[in-house]
């Protein structure tokens, strides 16, 4: 594990999830306008889907701030916060670009579920797989090599393994840099995929009348 941190280690991962969940939550608010048949009139508003999920994962952050509080007095408590301030500039950049990342990754997803009509079980599916095989509860190391390598795509797992290392010590899987340059082309890369990807979809979809377009 290359930690002997392990409450810190675990606290840490879930804070982290907390906001990742929170900007994902955002497709499921999509979602629902799409079953209730609203999603035509939602996108036909002034405001384009990107401003829709984005302003609805600000308010997710903003509620996972809030709600995370406890976490926070505990962390305090067992003095991970004293360590963050030698990285606290480092730590800042690592959490805004998982969210930025998190946010391209929710985008492309979204877009995915326009053609794929059991799109809640596919969120679901990702949702429940990803803390899993991401290193929310245990280093991904542990994992067996598909899985290990699968867990490779996922922006998080460079997140939560960067702030880990910085935080509490824990060993990095390869080097914190090297980490860092990873989740910035990942995020880079997401950010892109998403964007073009809905777009793509949408007007596919608006196309064939499919999904409440």
């Amino acid at each position: 594990m290359g930690t002997e941190k392990y409450f810190e280690y675990y606290i840490l991962g879930i804070a982290y999830w907390n906001y990742v969940e929170a900007v994902w939550s955002s497709i499921f608010a999509l979602r629902y306008y799409m079953r209730t048949g609203q999603l035509e009139d939602t996108l036909l508003t002034p405001l384009t889907p990107l401003e829709y999920i984005l302003g609805w994962s600000l308010l997710g952050i903003a509620v996972t701030t809030i709600t995370s509080l406890p976490l926070v007095a505990l962390a305090v408590i067992m003095g991970v916060i004293g360590a963050m301030v030698s990285g606290v500039a480092v730590s800042v950049v690592v959490f805004l670009l998982s969210i930025t990342a998190s946010f391209g990754l929710a985008y492309l997803i979204f877009g995915l579920t326009l053609v794929i009509r059991e799109g809640d079980e596919v969120v679901s599916l990702i949702g429940n797989m990803a803390p899993l095989i991401g290193g929310l509860y245990f280093p991904i190391t542990l994992l067996p090599g598909p899985l290990r390598y699968l867990s490779y795509v996922f922006p998080f797992t460079w997140g939560v393994d960067v702030l880990r290392a910085l935080l509490t010590g824990s060993r990095p899987i390869f080097g914190v840099r090297e980490e860092l340059l990873i989740l910035f082309v990942l995020t880079l890369l997401y950010l892109m995929l998403g964007v073009l990807s809905y777009k793509f979809l949408e007007r596919t979809m608006r196309r064939k009348g499919i999904q409440g377009f």
